[in-house]
């Protein structure tokens, strides 16, 4: 299934309503609180906490270190402090909501 870029996806969200869209393909916006890399966890993930850092964010943008070389820069410094929307299928772990990026054009300023 291809993926459909953000001004085709209808389903926009908040961070605080994510939850209730598990499944879903959706487009979530919100601030970036708190970005972190984590060479030495499984799968080296960087993760986006949206509205407040982490344990406390409401919602996390996860990119595993097999897509992290398709960024032009660091997602850390990317991202870090800014409004973003991120599109992708609304998943869940740890009871709260997030969206896994794989691509670069996934994720946009706001």
């Amino acid at each position: 299934m291809p993926l459909r870029s953000l001004s085709e996806t209808s389903n926009v969200l908040t961070t605080s309503n994510a939850s209730q869209h598990i499944g879903e393909s959706a487009t979530v916006c919100g601030q970036v609180a708190d970005v972190r890399y984590v060479p030495s966890s499984r799968g080296r993930p960087t993760y986006l906490n949206f509205d407040n850092p982490y344990p406390d964010n409401s919602f996390t943008v996860v990119i595993f270190s097999n897509a992290r070389e398709r960024w032009p820069e660091a997602p850390e410094a990317m991202y870090s402090d800014q409004r973003v929307c991120v599109t992708g299928e609304v998943t869940q772990f740890r009871g709260k909501p997030q969206i896994i990026a794989n691509w670069p054009r996934e994720i946009r300023l706001e």
